[in-house]
């Protein structure tokens, strides 16, 4: 479970850091094949493990002009748009299953704190993405100025929210760790 763990934390750092020279350093879609094979490795074979799995190798195929495309190059095409958007609602969905394969995976093995805790983390993240997509889409047609404030404020609440979903998978990954060898020393 650990190394499932890994293996989205490795996944998940790929699609938060955008580094291109040429092409993205990072691709996500590599982000996404190691987020499909740690869910892989988290849990068993389930309708939610598979939902997750699907997600992440269809946004894999899905990213694939973020690797040779930069965001503003993207963005000046007429489909760049409505691509942006599909994606990020991909990636929620995606998320959604992530988390409901881990809650499933924590409330099998009695680990009633790890539960909640992913619980509080799932409901923050998703509530905050699906904010974010929601107003995006209606701050159009705002002023200026507060256009850019919110936009300001909506971007900093995703990132925050991003990087703790990071150091969230961070932590589980040791405390699986953890428990399992205390649960092989016994």
């Amino acid at each position: 479970m650990s190394e499932g763990f890994k293996h989205l934390f490795i996944g998940y750092l790929f699609l938060l850091i955008n580094i291109y020279i040429v092409v993205d350093i990072m691709p996500n879609f590599i982000g996404y094949i190691l987020i499909s094979s740690g869910i892989a490795k988290i849990a068993a074979e389930g309708k939610e493990t598979m939902r997750a799995q699907l997600l992440a190798i269809l946004l894999a195929v899905y990213s694939l002009p973020h690797f040779f495309l930069q965001d503003q190059v993207r963005a000046s095409y007429t489909w760049g748009e409505y691509y942006d958007l599909g994606y990020a609602l991909l990636q929620v969905i995606q998320v959604y299953f992530l988390f409901v394969v881990i809650q499933s995976v924590f409330t099998s093995l009695a680990a009633v704190k790890l539960s909640k805790i992913t619980n509080k983390i799932g409901n923050w993240y998703l509530s905050i993405h699906l904010l974010s997509l929601f107003t995006m889409t209606l701050i159009i047609n705002t002023l200026g100025m507060l256009q850019v404030t919110f936009l300001f404020i909506m971007s900093a609440l995703t990132l925050i929210i991003n990087i703790v979903f990071i150091i969230y998978l961070r932590k589980m990954q040791k405390r699986t760790v953890k428990s399992i060898t205390i649960d092989n020393l016994v």
